[in-house]
């Protein structure tokens, strides 16, 4: 078991605990980032609560765009409730700014009335890694982000991006993005905080919280009044690890 697949357990104060909360995703650009640690198992959580918040008939999709390493989506599997919420995220994955840029395009042109989120995840990633020259590079990711901005004015749905640093590539990604979501792992749990948005912490029983996979199937079965039109194959989530 890899050190951030172990389970992890923080003893907190019962009277601080709340509901599982998860940040509401406006139509807009909007930064996931995370403060030391790995930020793919909260940004699944976000897109597997963004489709079922959507509803169950079959319609709403997600499309996802990643490159190399960042393109991994085995926690999509593990923390979706069911193969029908999978079949409804769309994932492409390219290896060079290229194919990055190319698979942007192509995905944008293929948005219709039911796509309901636009994932990005590393958006600076293979611009960073680029064999072209910094200028060209950076030259190439502006126009990315110029198409993202684009998605969500003119299709009216969030897109919801992660970048790997700061620098000029990073700073670009904070000054498209409406609001910044940083997540982190403190003392009494992992937490969300936004502009308008702080989450508070998931009590799992005798004012303990958990941080791996399992915390994220805890908060995401806590929602299923939130997710009341889904299908009855995909109201119970899996079992808690």
């Amino acid at each position: 078991m890899s050190p951030k697949h172990r389970r992890q357990t923080h003893h907190f104060d019962r009277s601080r605990s709340g509901p599982a909360d998860l940040p509401s995703l406006s139509n807009d650009v909007q930064l996931l980032d995370a403060e030391g640690t790995d930020v793919r198992s909260p940004l699944h959580a976000l897109t597997i609560d963004r489709v079922l918040l959507a509803g169950a008939s079959g319609e709403s999709t997600v499309t996802w765009v990643g490159t190399g390493q960042y393109a991994q989506t085995a926690s999509l599997h593990d923390l979706a409730p069911a193969p029908r919420v999978l079949d409804r995220i769309e994932v492409a994955r390219g290896f060079t700014a290229y194919q990055h840029y190319a698979l942007v395009r192509d995905a944008i042109d293929r948005i219709d009335g039911t796509t309901v989120l636009f994932v990005v995840p590393a958006v600076d990633a293979p611009y960073r890694q680029s064999d072209l020259a910094h200028e060209d590079a950076h030259e190439m990711f502006l126009r990315v982000l110029a198409h993202l901005a684009r998605v969500s004015r003119r299709y009216n749905i969030p897109v919801l991006v992660t970048r790997t640093g700061t620098g000029d590539f990073g700073e670009a990604v904070a000054e498209l993005a409406v609001d910044t979501f940083t997540y982190r792992e403190t003392r009494a749990g992992p937490r969300f905080e936004g502009s308008d948005h702080e989450t508070l912490v998931y009590d799992v029983g005798d004012g303990w919280v958990q941080t791996t996979l399992a915390y994220w199937r805890q908060v995401l079965e806590s929602r299923q009044p939130l997710y009341a039109d889904a299908d009855s194959d995909v109201s119970s989530p899996h079992g808690v690890v």
